[in-house]
């Protein structure tokens, strides 16, 4: 019988060859000579790279709310904020969007990070002259740039907002009776880490908060890109009459006009399709689908809803 160690080396020499042998296609930046046409407003950076942007809105000079919105993983400066222009008129916002490094006609930034990123939106906001103070807007995965502005560029007068795929219209919440409680899982905002979070911790970090205000035995668990912690209430804390509100829909239910939920199934991502599709036809293979060191392979970005 062949080593393992044997085997693990092979391997390794193999995925050394590939690496040597599969080069990317060289960088073409925007703008550059046969590289992609530009088609939007840019600034250039203190370090040479340009930054691609979107303005919506009112009028700058105009504005009475001068908003920067950054994008999530999978997207743009161009992604639609559903947000009425009555509303927006009425109220005299005016929008900023822009490509993170790397993103749409962004020049890529090979040392990106947290720091990097709240700096170019700190240099964007003096280059369109938006002032001391405007307001940060954060959308998924863009939240971890609006919370880098906290920490690196403190001398600026800004307020955050980071958004989710929930929309809770207060009609509706008054209308129903609803009382909502959200909270920062463990190493989130400004929640202590926990170096041995799990599932099942975050479970009991649940009950423990509902246990804390006195919410009762009856309560309802719903989330957004957060399904794996629900999952985990019905296993650790079953004692519990909670209820797991998951925002994924049964395509596969029979009441439901074939061609239609045919049709919503085609139009989630790649990611979600495959993840739903072995749920239903290879059930087994679920369960790990909720464990986060390999969730992250198989669900997308967002949580469909």
């Amino acid at each position: 019988m062949v080593p393992r160690i044997l085997i693990v080396l092979l391997v390794v020499l193999l995925g050394l060859a590939f690496q040597a042998i599969l080069r990317p296609p060289p960088q073409k930046l925007c703008g550059a000579p046969g590289g992609p046409p530009v088609t939007s407003p840019r600034i250039k950076l203190r370090d040479g790279r340009y930054l691609a942007y979107r303005e919506d809105g009112v009028q700058k000079d105009k504005a009475k709310f001068k908003i920067i919105s950054v994008h999530a993983f999978d997207s743009t400066k161009d992604f639609p904020l559903q947000v009425s222009k009555e509303l927006v008129d009425e109220l005299g916002i005016y929008i900023v969007g822009f490509d993170r490094a790397g993103y749409g006609e962004s020049d890529p930034n090979p040392k990106r990070d947290v720091k990097s990123e709240a700096l170019d939106i700190e240099e964007l906001a003096d280059q369109l002259e938006l002032g001391h103070k405007f307001y940060v807007l954060g959308v998924s995965m863009g939240g971890y740039s609006i919370w880098g502005c906290l920490q690196y560029i403190q001398n600026r007068q800004f307020s955050i907002r980071h958004l989710k795929n929930c929309v809770a219209h207060q009609e509706l919440v008054d209308e129903l009776g609803i009382y909502l409680l959200a909270f920062d899982r463990a190493g989130y905002g400004e929640n202590d880490p926990n170096p041995k979070r799990n599932a099942r911790s975050e479970a009991l970090d649940i009950e423990e908060l509902t246990d804390q205000p006195k919410l009762g035995r009856k309560f309802c668990v719903g989330n957004v890109d957060g399904r794996i912690p629900n999952l985990r209430c019905l296993q650790y804390i079953p004692n519990r009459s909670s209820v797991s509100s998951l925002p994924i829909i049964n395509y596969w239910w029979p009441s439901s006009p074939a061609e239609l939920s045919r049709q919503a199934f085609m139009g989630l991502i790649v990611p979600e399709q495959r993840t739903l599709w072995i749920a239903h036809n290879i059930n087994f293979l679920a369960l790990p689908l909720d464990d986060p060191e390999v969730a992250p392979f198989f669900c997308g970005s967002h949580a469909s809803s």
